[in-house]
């Protein structure tokens, strides 16, 4: 069996270890000649150290939950925080979760199904200010749960581009013999590449039981926005309230959103967290407040 075909072979079998199949093809990356090839398979055996070189497929926007404390001993867990009022360096951290870890890792948490980050104790107590909740309740603690769903969707990602890229050589008439004497044209195997390995880099922002692409709101289109908040199952008295929101708010003046869009997300996320609201609250608040950012051109590209 030559090389492109034993780690097709690995790739859909489903015992076979994702880590031992990209050593393969690492061998394969030497062979066609191909930096940004070899570059990715070494980021994905042994994890990416920057932000810059993450991939879209290795981000994801969490939900995040609270611990209350209050008088009399009293305690309120696993509160929906809203982000939406956060400082932007506390923002960014509640608003999004980076997987770095190379795939060996991943594959020994992927079977694991209590995963979360604890916020930093620091970053609990700055957000103490604006987070409130009723009856003198304190936030003590923090953290984001991480459906182990999500780990296995990044190897599976990994593999199937890793799949079609060797497919992608094969249909392209690579033999075991070009790779043999390194005689793969480096069009061909960089074409290959950018086509299936870079490939469509908007991911998901996914919740325990929901995926839904990024970019499924375009800036300045109120009509994406009605029906990406209608898919979430939003009231449809919600749904003429912020279209009406931002016809009178149709810009962001210096970065933030305008009073009425603010407090209509308030409005609803709070629907959300006294249980009012029949979505899941693992998925719909954070998608929601994304949309909002995503209408006025606010969140960073996905």
């Amino acid at each position: 069996m030559n090389l492109l075909d034993e780690i097709c072979s690995d790739l859909v079998n489903e015992s076979a270890s994702l880590s031992n199949t990209l050593r393969k093809a690492k061998i394969l990356a030497n062979a066609i000649g191909l930096p940004e090839f070899r570059e990715w398979v070494e980021f994905e055996l042994n994890g990416y150290k920057s932000l810059k070189d993450l991939p879209e497929y290795r981000h994801f926007s969490p939900t995040n939950f609270g611990t209350f404390v209050g008088p009399f001993q009293s305690m309120t867990k696993n509160v929906v925080l809203p982000t939406f009022n956060l400082p932007d360096d506390l923002k960014e951290y509640a608003e999004n979760f980076y997987f770095f870890q190379g795939v060996g890792e991943l594959e020994a948490l992927a079977p694991k199904n209590s995963l979360h980050q604890k916020w930093p104790q620091e970053m609990v107590m700055l957000a103490r200010e604006h987070v409130e909740l009723s009856g003198g309740m304190v936030l003590i603690d923090a953290k984001q749960p991480i459906p182990s769903h999500l780990v296995s969707g990044i190897l599976d990602k990994v593999k199937n581009k890793l799949l079609d890229f060797v497919l992608g050589l094969q249909e392209n008439n690579v033999t075991s013999e070009d790779l043999r004497n390194r005689q793969v044209s480096s069009e061909v195997a960089r074409n290959t590449f950018n086509t299936y390995i870079i490939g469509d880099q908007n991911t998901v922002a996914s919740g325990e039981n929901v995926t839904q692409r990024i970019k499924t709101v375009q800036r300045g289109d109120t009509g994406s926005l009605l029906n990406f908040l209608r898919e979430l199952n939003l009231d449809e008295e919600d749904v003429r309230e912020i279209e009406t929101a931002v016809s009178v708010e149709p810009n962001a003046s210096n970065g933030q959103l305008g009073p009425k869009v603010k407090a209509w997300l308030g409005g609803v996320i709070a629907k959300m967290a006294s249980g009012a609201f029949g979505a899941s609250l693992n998925t719909t608040a954070v998608m929601l407040t994304k949309a909002i950012h995503d209408y006025y051109g606010l969140n960073p590209s996905c």
